[in-house]
């Protein structure tokens, strides 16, 4: 992985504040896998961790407190007998931390916990028992606790009643990186791709630092998709099976709602979830949609059926709308596969799809181009059927102010500048009307073009108040 830190301040700052304290500090550290969540504790503490061990995934608690012994022994504990069990080792690692004098700041670091929670383990009862019977009265330990399975996290931290229930003084949810970070990234690494590039770059892996790290400057951006996904020997091949079954208590059924998602840009209320996958609506479901949703691979979003409110799952992890759309059927076939598509539907429907994704995470660089960075708004979709003898309507995203003003954005990935002509003109006016009328709005509707490279000057391009590119997605967030 890179070997600099680009961005994560925030975070930074977090986990130094949380070591500087002079009492018990007890600090999750959450994330999608491949964000770069054990770097960047590695990066902060490098060579002052006292104690560092990792689960592994689907390992028996066998072979986990082998390697767990291991770890001590490399920290420089030399206590005898035979760690057989988490009480065992948790026994050991209160040894090895009262070895330190009580005037030092000890920091232990468990990463990947979730994996140590392997079935009939003990291990959840012996950790807690060590964190509310032992560290609770260490002032100078700080335990920083890492795990990809964001829904393990809070289903035994943030969200359980249990005995580890808020029990963490500190959190810290590293998301992967907006554009800004991911050029700074690429620059750092001697890349000179115009933003263009980067942009489409995004799209297919997101801002995710173990991705990034894979692409060559030597290769143009198609040579490197290629090389990525499409080549014999691919850089990621396997990399979503083996994604989803390390994320996902139960993978297969993540996978194929996320497969469902991948298919409707405008996503897919909970019922109609449950029947195109034949799933019953219950736990099973519960747990799979609120696993995607923790982890980041799905988001909850409000859109509006003409007058109706409805609350809709939408796919948002880039690398699974990836690998729906080509990877999986055309990996292994074509070692240019990429460099041959440019031209095709498929590719021309997925940029417009991904392009909505990016411009929704990056909804704080455009309310910031729009000067309205500090006022509070909801942001949603709407939707309209024809009816009546008018036309139907669909708004990408609408900003709601507080201001008493209603931003309706036009979202549109393109290779070029845009020209409006009178029968685009006109059927943006007939959005305006039907939002107006189906909400009820009294607010001042404003109309926003948000695109790769903005208008053409042309007699109806006034219909817009403001065009917003993708150099102004390029913003640092405030």
């Amino acid at each position: 992985m890179e070997s600099v830190i680009i961005g994560r301040e925030a975070e930074i700052h977090d986990l130094e504040r949380a070591y500087a304290a002079r009492e018990l500090s007890v600090v999750l550290v959450k994330g999608r896998r491949r964000v770069g969540k054990t770097f960047l504790v590695n990066h902060v503490f490098k060579g002052r961790l006292s104690f560092k061990f990792t689960g592994t995934h689907k390992a028996a608690m066998k072979k986990q407190l082998a390697k767990f012994s291991e770890a001590l022994f490399e920290y420089g504990y030399r206590g005898k007998g035979e760690i057989r069990t988490w009480a065992d080792a948790f026994a050991s690692l209160r040894h090895h931390i009262d070895s330190f004098d009580d005037s030092k700041r000890v920091v232990v670091f468990l990463d990947e916990l979730p994996w140590m929670d392997t079935k009939k383990s003990g291990f959840l009862f012996e950790f807690n028992y060590f964190l509310n019977d032992y560290a609770s009265a260490k002032d100078n330990l700080m335990l920083i606790l890492c795990g990809s399975s964001s829904s393990w996290i809070d289903k035994k931290f943030t969200k359980s009643k249990g005995g580890l229930y808020n029990r963490h003084t500190d959190l810290v949810s590293l998301q992967p990186f907006n554009l800004l970070e991911t050029e700074r990234y690429l620059v750092g690494k001697g890349f000179e791709w115009p933003r263009y590039e980067i942009v489409m770059m995004y799209m297919a892996l997101g801002g995710i630092p173990y991705y990034l790290n894979k692409l060559d400057p030597a290769l143009t951006p198609s040579e490197n998709i290629d090389a990525l996904f499409f080549r014999p020997g691919a850089k990621l091949e396997g990399e979503f099976p083996q994604l989803y079954e390390t994320l996902f208590t139960k993978g297969a059924v993540s996978a194929k709602i996320m497969r469902l998602l991948s298919k409707e840009k405008a996503g897919l209320p909970r019922e109609e979830i449950a029947k195109r996958s034949g799933l019953s609506d219950g736990g099973a479901l519960s747990e799979a949609l609120e696993g995607i949703v923790s982890s980041g691979f799905a988001r909850i979003k409000t859109s509006y059926l003409g007058r109706k409110k409805r609350r809709l799952y939408v796919l948002s992890d880039y690398f699974t709308l990836f690998y729906f759309h080509f990877i999986q059927e055309n990996a292994g076939k074509d070692e240019h596969f990429w460099r041959n598509s440019y031209n095709e539907s498929s590719r021309r429907a997925w940029l417009g799809f991904s392009f909505e994704r990016v411009v929704s995470d990056h909804l704080f660089a455009i309310k910031g181009s729009l000067g309205i960075s500090g006022i509070l708004s909801e942001d949603y979709s709407y939707r309209a059927e024809a009816k009546d003898g008018k036309d139907g309507a669909q708004i990408d995203l609408v900003i709601d102010r507080k201001d008493k003003v209603a931003t309706l954005c036009e979202i549109k990935y393109l290779s070029q500048e845009f020209a409006v002509d009178k029968d685009y003109r006109d059927n943006l006016e007939n959005k305006k009307e039907r939002y107006r009328e189906d909400l009820g709005t009294r607010k001042s509707i404003q109309l926003v073009f948000v695109s790769t490279f903005g208008l053409k000057r042309s007699l109806y391009g006034d219909v817009f108040s403001k065009a917003i590119t993708i150099d102004d997605l390029f913003t640092k967030h405030n």
